[in-house]
Parts: structure tokens; C-alpha cells; sequence
């Protein structure tokens, strides 16, 4: 799927070449909240769908993608980039043939390649202004969309995408309840009040009204980061943690981002949850 056919069914506004706002966690604010989450997630959907915003999203992935694979800095609060030290710190690991401590570096690596890496891309994407400055102006916001919480969502989603099954039947606002730490007992509205509005309004989740109920699946800015820069990232710094050399930091020989990285088309490929485009 690209991001043209992406938007066949969007909204009117789109096919006669008007884009929508930016995506706005604070918009509507004269609206109750659910009026207010209807809205930014209906504007959102079409937004992150666009050939312009595509090609943004991908020139800012190039940007994050060096970061990864350098390894020679870190996102630190504010948030701003530091060259201190490098996002995954492994200078002083060793060679080892240890399961326990290579799974320990592996799933260490992993954690911060999420947050670091989503961290890092929502800043270039502010310059690029695909999503609102608010979140370079504080770090609650970008902290919550970058948390354990949220990293376990965001990897339930993606498994359930890549696994043949429609995301779409699993995810609600209520069955992220227990994820986030919220009672059971509620109806999902503090899963959507401190959560969902930003990750909709980051790109990485979709929000669909079904009846009632709101269904939640991965959005084209995690589907588009998980595949061309959270894989290749962490494969290249498996085989270097698993290496005589586990110290290395950079790119291994033989590396290469997925294409749309190196050459973006016009039509950036979005890989696509089983129940669409089949």
C-alpha cells in the first residue's frame, strides 16, 4: 500500500488537494473530549495519509536512521539531542558467550532503540511540521508515547498486524486499560484523554469509531518506523552484540536501509495491517 492509496475513501478535502490541519493534541477545546477526540482523529487519519506528508515523514526518518546507526549520541531531556553518550551505551561491553547477559544486552537495546528512536523522530518531525511543536516543548507528552507502556502496545500491534490478523479486533480504548496501569473498571476515557489524542496526533495509532466503540490500530508513522528503521536497526546491533567486537558502534559491512531510505519514491510502500488493501 502507498500513501496515494492509502487515501482512496479519505475525505473530500484531500481529493480536491486541500490538506487538513496539523494534527492538534489541544484543538477543539470548546468540545466535550469525546467530541474533540472524534475530530482530531478523523482530521489525523487524512493527514498522515498525504503524498506531502509522506515524503516529509520519510526525510525525517533519513535523519533518525543516521542517528541509529551512528550510535555517537542520545536524546536527553528538553528534548535536544547530546553528543554525552551514545543512545545504546555499549563501550565497555565484552565478548561473551553467556545467554543471559547477550539477552540482557538485546532486549536493553531494543527498549532504547523505541524510545530514543521515536523520541528522535518526533523532533525531526516537528521541524518538518507533520506533527505540532508541543512535542518539543515538553517532555510529558513525548515521554508517555515513548514509555514501556506504549512500547508493549506498540509491539502487540505490530505482532498482530504481521501475523495475519486484523488489529483492528483487538485494540480499544478499554482493552488498553490494564497496559496503562488503569483500573478495569472504567470505560477507557483515561486511556484516550492522556494517551490515545497524542499517539493519533504523533502518527502512530489510528483511531476508528465502530458503534460505540473505538478501535485502535498502529498508525502509518509506526508501521513506516518499525519497518525501516526499528528492524535493520536492531539486526545490525544484534550481530554486534553477538560479535567478537561487541563494542562497535556504527554501521556493519553489508548494511543498508530498506530503499525508501536511501532512494524515497514518490509513493513511499506503507506496510499495511492484514484487513486493508486485501
Amino acid at each position: 500500500m502507498t500513501f496515494r492509496q492509502a487515501c482512496l475513501g479519505c475525505s473530500g478535502n484531500l481529493a480536491g488537494n486541500m490538506m487538513p490541519d496539523l494534527p492538534d493534541p489541544l484543538a477543539g477545546a470548546d468540545k466535550t473530549t469525546a467530541k474533540r477526540f472524534a475530530q482530531i482523529a478523523a482530521n489525523a487519519d487524512v493527514w498522515f495519509k498525504s503524498d506531502a506528508i509522506g515524503r516529509k515523514i520519510v526525510a525525517a526518518m533519513q535523519l533518525t536512521g543516521k542517528f541509529l546507526i551512528d550510535n555517537r549520541q542520545i536524546v536527553e531531556p528538553g528534548p535536544k539531542v547530546s553528543s554525552k553518550r551514545p543512545w545504546y551505551d555499549n563501550r565497555t561491553h565484552f565478548p561473551t558467550s553467556d545467554y543471559g547477559l547477550l539477552d540482557a544486552r538485546r532486549s536493553l537495546m531494543r527498549q532504547q532503540l523505541f524510545a530514543y528512536g521515536l523520541t528522535h523522530l518526533a523532533m525531526m518531525l516537528v521541524d518538518k511540521e507533520v506533527v505540532s511543536p508541543i512535542y518539543t516543548e515538553s517532555d510529558l507528552r513525548i515521554d508517555r508515547a515513548t514509555d514501556l507502556a506504549s512500547e508493549m502496545t506498540h509491539l502487540n500491534m505490530i505482532h498482530w498486524d504481521r501475523s495475519g490478523r486484523p488489529a483492528h479486533a483487538k485494540f480499544n480504548l478499554r482493552s488498553l486499560m490494564p497496559a496503562y496501569l488503569y483500573a478495569e473498571l472504567g470505560d477507557g476515557n483515561e486511556v484516550r484523554d492522556n494517551h490515545a489524542i497524542d499517539m493519533v496526533c504523533l502518527g502512530l495509532w489510528t483511531a476508528q469509531k465502530v458503534g460505540r466503540e473505538w478501535r485502535l490500530s498502529s498508525g502509518v508513522v509506526a508501521r513506516l518506523f518499525h519497518r525501516y528503521l526499528y528492524e535493520p536497526v536492531a539486526q545490525n546491533y544484534d550481530r554486534i552484540i553477538e560479535s567478537d567486537n561487541p563494542s562497535f558502534q556504527g554501521a556493519l559491512n553489508g548494511f543498508k536501509f530498506p530503499e525508501p531510505l536511501r532512494h524515497p519514491p514518490f509513493d513511499v510502500p506503507i506496510p499495511a495491517p492484514p484487513d486493508q488493501g486485501r
